[in-house]
């Protein structure tokens, strides 16, 4: 199964079914639409029409079409997925299995809001978006206090918090934990805390044994789930297992190709090791992924400055982006102003 934040971009493309699929070097797409009637009833109502395509010939195997209230969601989730595994002739292993029958909550305004707060933690690592996710998390857990996976997703958004220095204290960091034990103690064995686990180990205490212990457990639950991958290829970095981390971002790229976080990190890795060649080309491929994001112009802009040591390369790269809000963005262009011994334009920004 193709990651969420690969199939996200193709979400309003021009490309057609047989582009998706060589691209992403799949068999199979499900695409369908989705119509709200948020004025009847209490909850709205809610039409999905999915459709499971082959990509070889672009046949449709199975269509169907949903009109339920919106209270039905997961009933509908779960009913799509099984015909869907039935259509392809496909064995679940039993965390999938469970997977498809779990109801996460029965409040839909928690749901929403906590389907929010996954989207603002995939905008940006910037410390806005990060604490939007926060935001959005808390709202849901406060909304449903019984919604684990919630509970699980807000550890994960203190830790980054803590992580990143945007709140860099013990009560940040005690929120992270209480956040996964609460989860933990809503659902035992519940994946997605173990993964909340594994970053509150890495990230807040450091302790990197621990760390791997639950990642290795998330990621067996959560077989398609990137981010146990992408919390072992951290805690490689730090351990100087740079082979090791590497073959995990192989792994990953097969779940998440056109992952921009992915091709940040990967070209984080080649950086450090002094691959700087691989390390830009991995820039690229997030630029291209997505150009209107700022993170991928200031990571490059660094490599270059640490590859020849002057600033035109990296100037160029920051003056390609589009108009962004971002003070990373500013920061590296203030350091290229002092690297440069331009004082005037450097307290100007």
């Amino acid at each position: 199964m193709i990651s969420r934040t690969s199939a996200r971009r193709y979400a309003d493309t021009n490309k057609s079914i047989h582009e998706i699929g060589e691209e992403l070097e799949v068999g199979y797409v499900l695409e369908g639409t989705i119509r709200w009637d948020r004025g009847v009833e209490d909850y709205g109502r809610v039409r999905i029409t999915p459709q499971l395509i082959r990509v070889t010939d672009d046949s449709h195997l199975w269509s169907e079409r949903y009109d339920r209230v919106l209270e039905d969601i997961f009933t509908v989730q779960s009913d799509i997925a099984e015909q869907v595994i039935s259509q392809l002739q496909a064995t679940l292993l039993e965390p999938e299995q469970r997977a498809i029958k779990a109801r996460p909550t029965d409040n839909m305004e928690a749901y929403q809001a906590y389907l929010l707060g996954v989207q603002y933690r995939w905008v940006s690592e910037e410390e806005r978006y990060q604490r939007l996710t926060v935001e959005m998390l808390e709202r849901a857990v406060r909304l449903d206090p019984e919604f684990a996976v919630a509970h699980a997703m807000l550890s994960e958004a203190h830790s980054r918090l803590y992580h990143h220095r945007y709140e860099f204290t013990a009560e940040r960091l005690k929120m992270a934990r209480t956040s996964a034990e609460k989860a933990m103690e809503l659902h035992r064995g519940l994946p997605e805390a173990h993964r909340a686990l594994g970053f509150y180990n890495y990230w807040g205490l450091r302790d990197y044994d621990r760390a791997l212990e639950q990642f290795a457990i998330a990621a067996e639950g959560l077989p398609n789930d990137i981010g146990p991958l992408a919390g072992m290829c951290g805690v490689f970095r730090r351990l100087g297992r740079w082979d090791e981390a590497l073959e995990v971002y192989k792994t990953r790229q097969r779940f998440d190709p056109q992952g921009y976080f992915l091709a940040i990190d990967t070209s984080t890795t080649y950086r450090v090791l002094r691959k700087f060649e691989k390390a830009v080309n991995e820039t690229g491929r997030a630029i291209s992924i997505a150009p209107d994001r700022a993170d991928a112009y200031w990571e490059g802009a660094w490599t270059y400055l640490l590859w020849d040591g002057t600033t035109n390369h990296a100037r160029r790269l920051l003056e390609s982006a589009p108009s962004l809000d971002s003070p990373s963005i500013e920061y590296m262009s203030l350091l290229l102003d002092l690297y440069d011994r331009q004082p005037e334009s450097a307290m100007a920004r």
